[in-house]
């Protein structure tokens, strides 16, 4: 019998996409849509012919696009984003259309003029990690354009990207002295007035870069976990659980939207439980989409259960069925359905908290922990509002557009719940973002934004642990120091098992508490650690900020060195440690770094807006670091 022949060739393959396009589209339908077009046809098109490519499909705000050649790709990608630059330049900045890209150079099956596979899926995430105006292209591509084109390139690290199990090496591609000039803006602060250099420190203080800390509620692609290690027990006592993300067969975008924030929610309600340790979900999504046993999940993540179901809904009903399986023996422990009418879903997700604990810890039935009995949490009365919410954590990256995009999302949250707590955390986060990257016409405004967002969240619910570390990071802003650490204990005490607390509390009380506890900084950050065990290398940067302080120098600098692409935060600490582990010549080549992009950078200057307590322990230990490595202390004074 005659077999059907698979039609599979190496092709470059470029996707793309427009920011902010929902953003665009709500604030000028008709022409937005008519200078797109007018992209399309007369530019970029044409553009895309004389690179010997071919458009595969448009999709609205974005297009695949496969090319014979690499270079031709990326030729054709730079060339696309400097025209668009000159094209939109008359634009307000706010209506400019532009596109992130993303190129592999990848295996890809054809079927009747259309491309699929995996090298396609890692395309279109490469294009998901991009800046606006950028190019990333992966490791493959990378190895092909060596010497052939006049560009450099930013290497990203390995990403872990959706649905692909292996992690794909990423590059940002920089093309000439004028994208060089706007890699250095977006990675340091080195052309912002002095001022806001000392604002941006407060970053530092955040643990890696603003709103990248936050393991659920703000989504930014994340780097690829770091190479696995043993797993350490978890402390005696504790029942482990991974969740994982709930399937939800319908195909329908909105419909997995509210799956996985069900998930995700049932994640942080159960980090309440003193004797249950949770997952974090940057390591239990990984698992997302993939056919993959409890055994394996077990081992891999080193939990006792697991917790795997799907949730359906039509316009009427919400229907969801989990089960909860021993990773030892693969046997289902425990297993419940729920049909209900739609509106119940959030009353559902609060049943399946009780009965999972209450299975968990062997009371035979549902328990609520103290800590959610006293919250009597109130959900969103409405499922648009919590569906704007979810679409603002996808949108959420750390450039000028997409902050925007978040807050408008949030805004139309706001106005169908006002009293809807989450509603106020990212749009706190946008406003923050916006002050201190200098993406703000009043950065003075944007703060008291993220001010009034914060203490807005922690009145709504000041049982949430997180509108507890908000409210904190908001008191020290404002030189409430006592305010702050009691908040931050308060988060603490509410969620002793999550992991994004752990992290985060962790990495601040290491700058705002003093290095009188950052010994005890550094082992929350390790049980954040354990209970991520796919953790994003980025995220070492929390270990290595924490351990400086606690001069454990060598931990510190094995985990920085670890993390990943550096940033101006990275720097700082490594030329810190490097100098009081009396490695001159390493810490010298940090400073040149950081004084190549920072001219004006001063030790004084960095810390001046910080959450350090004035003349405390972190800060003469900063300052005492900053000395060993010749960084400048002060300001010059004036010149005759």
């Amino acid at each position: 019998m005659a077999t059907t022949r698979t039609d599979r060739r190496l092709v470059a393959i470029l996707a793309a996409d427009v920011v902010g396009y929902s953003r665009l589209i709500e604030r000028d339908e008709s022409g937005t849509l008519e200078r797109l077009k007018a992209h399309r046809k007369t530019f970029i098109e044409p553009l895309i012919a004389e690179h010997q490519g071919r458009i595969v499909k448009l999709m609205g705000d974005g297009a695949l696009c496969e090319f014979g050649s690499v270079v031709d790709a990326v030729a054709c990608a730079i060339a696309t984003q400097r025209g668009m630059a000159d094209r939109e330049a008359e634009v307000s900045e706010d209506q400019r259309i532009r596109f992130r890209i993303g190129i592999n150079l990848g295996d890809v099956v054809s079927d009747e003029g259309d491309l699929y596979g995996d090298g396609v899926n890692i395309a279109a995430r490469l294009e998901q990690l991009a800046k606006p105006g950028g190019i990333v292209i992966s490791g493959t591509a990378y190895d092909h354009l060596q010497g052939k084109l006049g560009c450099g390139f930013h290497d990203l690290g390995e990403q872990r990207v959706k649905n692909i199990a292996r992690p794909v090496r990423a590059y940002q591609v920089v093309s000439g002295p004028a994208a060089v000039s706007r890699l250095a803006r977006a990675t340091s602060w080195s052309r912002r007035p002095r001022v806001a250099i000392a604002a941006a420190a407060l970053l530092v203080a955040l643990g890696a870069g603003g709103v990248w800390w936050y393991q659920g509620w703000s989504v930014v692609p994340a780097p690829a976990p770091e190479a696995a290690q043993p797993l350490e027990p978890l402390p005696a006592g504790k029942v482990s659980l991974a969740v994982l993300p709930l399937s939800s067969p319908s195909g329908d975008a909105r419909q997995e939207r509210l799956a996985d924030g069900i998930a995700e929610d049932l994640i942080g309600e159960l980090g309440r439980y003193r004797n249950i340790a949770v997952i974090a979900k940057s390591s239990s999504f990984t698992y997302k989409g993939k056919t993959v046993g409890a055994r394996e999940v077990g081992r891999e993540l080193g939990v006792r259960y697991v917790l795997e179901g799907n949730l359906e809904t039509d316009p009427e009903r919400v229907r969801v069925a989990v089960q909860l399986i021993d990773t030892g023996t693969g046997a289902q422990v425990w297993s419940e359905r729920w049909d209900r009418p739609l509106a119940d879903v959030f009353a559902v997700r609060d049943e399946l908290v009780g009965q999972i604990a209450g299975t968990l810890l062997g009371y035979g039935g549902p328990v609520v922990s103290d800590s959610i009995e006293r919250a009597r949490r109130k959900p969103s009365q409405s499922l648009d509002a919590y569906d704007y919410v979810q679409l603002a954590r996808a949108a959420y990256r750390p450039d000028k557009e997409s902050l925007a995009e978040v807050r408008a999302l949030h805004g139309k949250a706001i106005a169908l719940d006002p009293s809807y707590p989450r509603a106020y955390y990212n749009l706190a986060w946008a406003h923050f973002e916006e002050a201190l990257n200098g993406y703000s016409d009043d950065p003075a405004r944007s703060l008291a934004q993220f001010h009034a967002a914060a203490e807005k969240m922690v009145v709504l619910d000041p049982m949430d642990p997180y509108a507890q570390f908000i409210a904190g990071l908001s008191y020290f802003k404002r030189g409430e120091r006592a305010r702050g650490k009691e908040a931050w204990e308060r988060a603490l005490a509410l969620a002793p098992n999550d992991p994004g607390i752990l992290r985060v509390v962790g990495t601040n009380m290491a700058y705002g508490m003093g290095t009188e506890r950052a010994a005890e900084a550094v082992e929350m950050i390790k049980r954040a650690r354990r209970l991520n065990p796919l953790m994003p290398a980025w995220q070492l940067k929390s270990l290595g900020y924490a351990s400086y302080f606690a001069g454990q120098y060598e931990q510190a600098i094995e985990a920085l060195e670890k993390s990943g692409a550096p940033n101006l935060e990275t720097n700082v600490i490594k030329a810190l440690t490097y100098a009081q582990l009396g490695r001159t010549a390493d810490a010298a080549r940090e400073v040149e770094a950081i004084l190549k992009e920072n001219p004006d950078f001063t030790a004084r200057g960095y810390i001046a807006n910080d959450i350090m307590e004035p003349g405390g322990s972190s800060e003469t230990l900063f300052l005492e670091g900053a000395r060993k490595a010749g960084l400048p202390i002060d300001e010059p004074g004036p010149t005759n």
